[in-house]
């Protein structure tokens, strides 16, 4: 619509005395022209001039800058004046001092929110959640420290320290200048390090990340604070007095930097519900500061929501009904505050009861949800998925026992007690033990790498280091230069720790670990001998990363509905449309991704929350830290009874592989023996062939979505992927020959199988060619593999349920929780704890008053970083205040209305999605918990767990899924387990049919290696399929019937630390 109204621009004649000359309210607009004239400032006071009851008056930046206060525009009955870059605050409050009009925003406030400290501060006395903080002072000009940070600070790789205050990262540094908005997050090593640079947005970036940066900033003065996980948005709140709350979400720039934008080149941002305490939140915001109409940075954490930035004079773009909503609280505001009688405020015709409803999009009920479909009047609440990693490189291990002083020391170091094992990750860890490799080496270069040793395996993180290091140089050479104390194993060992440490120059703590492990000690306790183990290898491959994002936005287009592209909706933006990322925009989306501890599970699981959400491509760090948490104990850990049923389950299968078995045994022990034999015939020639190969002569080729050389097709061509190295092939083979035939114990070592099974099937895909050996020692390696792998769970249903009990019971227990809560109606609190209102005025007169009775040495009025270390329990007045929020009715809010909504059947619905990402042992044992649920139970179950469970004969695996299991034993590279939660509509509340579970299950890149040539180094996913019969699902009921027998008790977690300002982890 057109806006047309009455502006008085001030000159030297001034407006009549009183109200305006026609008896309207004078209304000035004391700001920065750029702020005063924008598009959002002119549709607001658009709708307050349509009144007909206002006469607005700019006041000009010229005269702002440069004309005394005294010359300003007068009389002004209401005043809207706020800072901006430039904005003369002081003469602006010296001009209300003088000509005392009605204030929307108070000035003098303002300072406030010129420093971070101090908007914490006043949040913190309001019972307002903001983020505890740790405040670091340093000269500006020489970076030294100053205040409390001056007597005691420690930085470490992980972590700062002031006094007895610890912040260990991922953390968050702000300067203190609200108007300095760079911004840095420094990730831990244990995800790679680094530190993410925020910055106001620059075109389409809004964040850059740099790997090699990890000390925090000493050009001024900073405050830190904890990084929140939030699902990868945020949300901007706009206040309009007290009662009204704009909310929107937008991407957060933490995850990766990229701003989305809509056709018309705006930023994609989506009205959100506020909860209640948000609400309240947002209404004790504007009154605390003193900022009728304000705009604040909220974070949503699985806890709860915290406030980090309040901006002051703020509005929403774009939006015409919060315009007209804007509009009309303003000018109902400005004449109640002047004696005018009151008036309705205009709408657009909106159904006021459909408006206050702010929504949550839900999938639409009509459309079926991709290839796998639904059923009718079923609605969609929560999707589950178990998922196994993406494709490694082998795993490989070495190990040397050793009594020398050097290591001695450095375990009594690191370790926390002589019988203790230690276990050194950390940067500052490692680079000791690489300079105690050089040091043992003697004048062996830094990144000079020697011939690995026996023990070495196949890994891209030692190879490089290894083959530059030998050229011009033999091994007699090398071996010369060495200090003849070291025996041979030694050396070759130190080699390869070299090698290992040294390749990459720096640590990423992500991928090599060295454990020192006492074995002998002295008369007095102290150890005398160690075992030292270097694991390394097990790293994720380019294509391995590659295809796990593929698989992220496979999954998006099958299990949620709404994602299917068509010609109506090509030109929209994802955010745009009705499927997953419009769900997860609007915050309606309870998105959390669970990892194990391992590097290789982590980076999966960021590079399928990549392809799920449709992020940036870039480095996985960032998405790491924002969106996935680390849960060993239920995806990576093994209990001792786990780990003691798995290991009697491995002997028995040994004992019946060599022969000792009774007569009953599912195995056939001669032919077991036979294979064997024949595995290690096919061994010995693969050695052969890959040492016979000529090195200048193999095609080096690029892993994944960089292969830029495609492998030749003459099979006497040998290619070699740049993952690994000709060299290291050999090593890795030789060693797995060595171990798999014990020739001292003249036994076969069958736990070598399962490294043989995935050694060449990672180099039939990666290193083709080298050896034409590779193929038929695959097709005997995977006859074994498939009898084995499954026997190391247990021979019998009882055993592997016992077992998958054991393994995945915290996981088992977890989903259930999943289920159940998504199941029900979220409550929520309805208030904040009481308080009692600290205005900005009187924390200024308070500050005030309190430097005055300082020293002389104090520079700053500003908060201590004691004070914001306080409790919220110890902030709030525990004394119910007549303004609180039981008094107070709720705020009406501009939410995603109707039409807003798009193609959602139901705005208020949430959908929970659960990632978990673990190995392949969580993934077989919970397969035979669902395959044996119905058959036992475990030996510990309570008494009569099983009465209802052995009434029902319905069973979650299927006889024909039971058959595909059975021909698909081995479960690959990302494997999937995924539950479907769905509600009927049509279903009585009380009925069981009210809410059915699908089940189902792919068993990843299970193919034939050979299927990856010419593919990107990546072997075709298996569909997901239905465990149950097709079409019919089991009940909700039904399946915790089931499973809930083979759930464990989670531990308790330990107690934090009284000054611990990292997270707490919410349980769901």
């Amino acid at each position: 619509r057109s806006l047309s109204f009455e502006v008085f621009h001030p000159c030297a004649a001034m407006v009549p005395s009183g109200d305006g000359a026609d008896g309207k309210i004078v209304l000035g607009i004391c700001a920065m022209a750029k702020k005063a004239t924008s598009k959002p400032m002119k549709a607001i006071l658009g709708i307050v001039n349509n009144t007909g009851h206002f006469t607005i008056v700019y006041f000009e930046e010229e005269m702002l800058l440069h004309s005394p206060v005294e010359e300003w525009p007068h009389p002004v009955d209401v005043l809207i004046s706020f800072f901006s870059d430039g904005f003369p605050l002081e003469k602006a409050e010296a001009y209300v001092a003088l000509r005392k009009p009605h204030l929307i925003n108070d000035l003098t406030s303002q300072h406030i929110l010129l420093d971070r400290r101090r908007v914490y501060a006043l949040l913190a006395e309001n019972g307002i959640p903001c983020p505890k903080t740790v405040v670091i002072e340093r000269d500006a000009k020489t970076g030294e420290l100053k205040g409390k940070a001056a007597e005691n600070f420690v930085e470490a790789d992980d972590y700062i320290q002031v006094g007895g205050v610890k912040l260990e990262k991922p953390f968050v540094e702000k300067p203190v200048d609200a108007e300095d908005h760079n911004v840095c997050i420094y990730y831990p090593s244990s995800a790679g390090g680094g530190v993410k640079n925020l910055f106001r947005k620059v075109g389409d970036k809004s964040a850059d990340y740099d790997r090699t940066k990890s000390a925090v900033r000493t050009d001024g003065t900073y405050m830190y604070e904890p990084f929140f996980q939030t699902g990868g948005t945020d949300i901007k709140v706009y206040t309009v007095g007290p009662d009204y709350a704009h909310a929107e979400a937008r991407k957060s720039p933490v995850v990766d930097g990229q701003v989305n934008r809509d056709a018309n080149g705006k930023e994609v941002r989506v009205p959100v519900v506020l909860t209640p305490i948000e609400k309240e939140i947002a209404r004790r915001v504007c009154m605390a500061f003193g900022q009728m109409v304000c705009g604040f940075d909220m974070l949503r954490s699985p806890n709860q929501s915290y406030v980090i930035d309040v901006n002051g004079w703020s509005f929403v773009k774009g939006v015409q009904k919060y315009y007209e909503d804007a509009g009309a609280v303003l000018a109902a505001h400005m004449m109640r505050i002047m004696g005018r009688m009151s008036f309705a405020p205009a709408t657009r015709g909106t159904d006021a009861a459909t408006t206050a409803k702010v929504s949550a999009p839900a999938v639409p009920g009509a459309s079926p949800g991709g290839s796998l479909g639904r059923w009718e009047n079923q609605e969609l609440l929560a999707v589950l998925a178990v998922m196994r990693h993406a494709d490694r490189t082998p795993k490989n291990k070495m190990k040397l026992v050793t009594s020398r002083r050097e290591f001695l020391e450095l375990h009594e170091h690191w370790a926390s007690g002589p019988k203790k094992e230690a276990k050194l990750k950390a940067p500052k860890q490692l680079q000791e033990v690489l300079d105690l490799a050089n040091s043992m080496l003697r004048g062996t270069p830094t990144q000079a790498s020697p011939k690995l040793s026996r023990q070495a395996g196949g890994d891209s993180e030692a190879e490089q280091s290894e083959d530059d290091s030998l050229s011009g140089h033999s091994p007699t050479e090398f071996m010369v230069s060495r200090c003849i104390s070291l025996d041979e194993n030694e050396l070759e060992s130190l080699q390869l720790v070299q090698a290992v440490l040294s390749e990459g120059g720096c640590f990423s703590g992500i991928n090599r670990k060295v454990q020192l492990k006492p074995v002998k000690w002295n008369a007095e306790g102290k150890v005398k001998e160690l075992l030292i183990i270097l694991k390394y290898g097990g790293t994720l491959t380019p294509a391995g990363i590659a295809q796990a994002e593929q698989v992220g936005q496979r999954f998006r287009s099958q299990m949620y509905p709404g994602e299917i592209e068509d010609a109506s909706t090509m030109a929209l933006s994802h955010a745009e449309r009705g499927g997953l990322l419009r769900l997860h925009a609007t915050q309606r989306h309870d998105f959390k991704v669970y990892s194990s501890d391992e590097g290789r599970v982590q980076m999966s699981a960021a590079a399928f929350t990549r392809g799920l959400l449709d992020l940036e491509a870039g480095e996985l760090t960032p998405i790491c830290v924002a969106l996935v948490e680390t849960e060993p104990r239920m995806l990576d850990d093994l209990n001792h009874e786990a780990e003691d049923l798995m290991k009697e389950a491995k002997v028995a299968l040994n004992q019946r592989v060599v022969g000792t078995q009774d007569a009953t045994a599912q195995s056939h022990p001669e032919t077991m023996v036979k294979d064997l034999e024949e595995l290690y015939q096919n061994l010995k020639v693969v050695c052969e062939q890959v040492a016979n190969v000529n090195r200048n002569e193999v095609i080096l080729v690029d892993c994944g979505p960089e292969r830029k050389i495609v492998e030749p097709l003459d099979r006497g061509c040998a290619s070699c992927c740049r993952t690994t190295k000709p060299r290291l092939v050999l090593k890795r083979w030789q060693k797995l020959r060595e171990d798999l035939w014990d020739s001292k114990k003249g036994t076969w070592n069958i736990s070598k199988v399962p490294e043989i099974y995935d050694a060449v099937k990672f180099d039939i895909i990666h290193s083709q060619g080298l050896a034409a050996g590779f193929m038929p020692l695959f097709e005997v390696a995977k006859r074994i593999n498939d009898v084995i792998v499954p026997l190391e769970y247990g021979s019998d249903p009882q055993t592997r349920a016992d077992i998958g009990s054991k393994v995945c019971g915290q996981l088992v227990r977890k989903l259930i929780t999943d289920l159940q809560k998504s199941s029900q109606s979220g409550s929520e609190p309805s208030e904040l704890p009481a308080w009692s209102l600290v205005t900005a005025g009187q924390y200024l007169k308070r500050s005030v008053a309190s430097w005055m009775g300082k020293s002389s040495t104090s520079q700053d009025p500003s908060v201590e970083c004691t004070s914001l270390m306080k409790d919220q329990k110890d902030i709030a007045s525990p004394v119910p205040d007549e303004a609180g929020p039981e008094n107070t009715p709720e705020a009406d809010f501009a939410g995603l209305n109707p039409e807003h909504a798009g193609n959602f059947m139901n705005p208020d619905r949430r959908v929970r999605t659960r990632l978990y990402f673990t190995s392949e042992s969580h993934i077989q044992a919970m397969m035979n918990v669902l395959r044996n649920c119905h058959i036992v139970l475990p030996e510990d179950a309570v008494d009569g767990q099983d009465a209802s469970a052995r009434a029902d004969k319905t069973q979650i695996v299927c006889p024909e899924a039971e058959e595909r299991l059975q021909g698909e034993p081995v479960f690959d590279y990302l494997s999937q387990i995924v539950f479907r939660l769905y509600e009927d509509k049509l279903a009585p509340p009380a009925s069981e049919e009210r809410y059915r579970v699908e089940v189902l299950f792919s068993p990843g890149a299970n193919a034939h290696p050979s299927a990856s040539r010419g593919n990107q180094h990546t072997m075709p996913l298996k569909e997901l399929s239905p465990l149950h019969k097709a079409g019919t699902p089991l009940t909700l009921m039904r399946l915790q019937q089931l499973i809930t027998p083979f759930a464990v008790t989670k531990p308790e977690d330990k107690d934090a630390g009284p000054q611990d300002l990292n997270r707490d982890r919410s349980e769901c």
